[in-house]
């Protein structure tokens, strides 16, 4: 994971109410549909009055697909425990992996989220910065909008796992899941 993608602000994720996102999909898989598609899953949504226009149904559909936490690929008892959170649920939708490994692929960016708010509000009180200040600064978004949605999404995200505090601020969970992050950090900074 760097930051040099300044220009597409590729790490923020596309806003969404996560957590609600969980449960209305959970609701649309248990509908005992066979389709399971983005497109599908958008038509249900609008269908079931649950969001008002097309571009908030697609919204929705970004943690859901492949490069995050590709839903469609679960079944739905698995879906219920990631709808339940906490650490249960993390290791449910990370597929038993209690670890993260960032890459360039700009793959798992909702995770990727998790780990700038936590990182960049501890950031934030060691350098009496503003946690919106230093994202920008350091290039992982572009403008005030596009760091109001990577901290809304990072931390309906993290907290719903348990990975950040009711303030933002890394839980045990956190230093668990991002270790190899923060390993690689401080080799950086040797």
């Amino acid at each position: 994971m760097n930051n040099s993608d300044v220009d597409g602000c590729k790490w923020v994720p596309t806003g969404h109410p996560f957590p609600e996102v969980l449960k209305h999909y959970l609701n649309y898989r248990s509908a005992s549909t066979t389709e399971l598609g983005a497109i599908d899953f958008q038509e249900w949504l609008m269908r079931s009055k649950l969001v008002n226009n097309t571009n908030t149904a697609r919204s929705y559909c970004f943690p859901i697909r492949e490069g995050e936490f590709d839903l469609a690929a679960l079944p739905v008892t698995a879906l219920k425990v990631i709808v339940a959170g906490g650490w249960e649920g993390l290791l449910e939708a990370n597929r038993g992996r209690d670890f993260f490994l960032p890459g360039d692929d700009h793959r798992q960016v909702c995770l990727v989220a998790v780990w700038l708010v936590g990182h960049f509000h501890e950031e934030s009180q060691r350098l009496g910065k503003t946690v919106e200040t230093l994202l920008i600064a350091r290039g992982f978004a572009g403008t005030p909008n596009s760091v109001r949605t990577l901290l809304s999404v990072g931390k309906a995200v993290g907290r719903h796992f348990q990975l950040l505090d009711d303030k933002n601020l890394p839980t045990q969970h956190f230093e668990s899941f991002f270790r190899y992050v923060r390993r690689c950090i401080a080799l950086g900074n040797r």
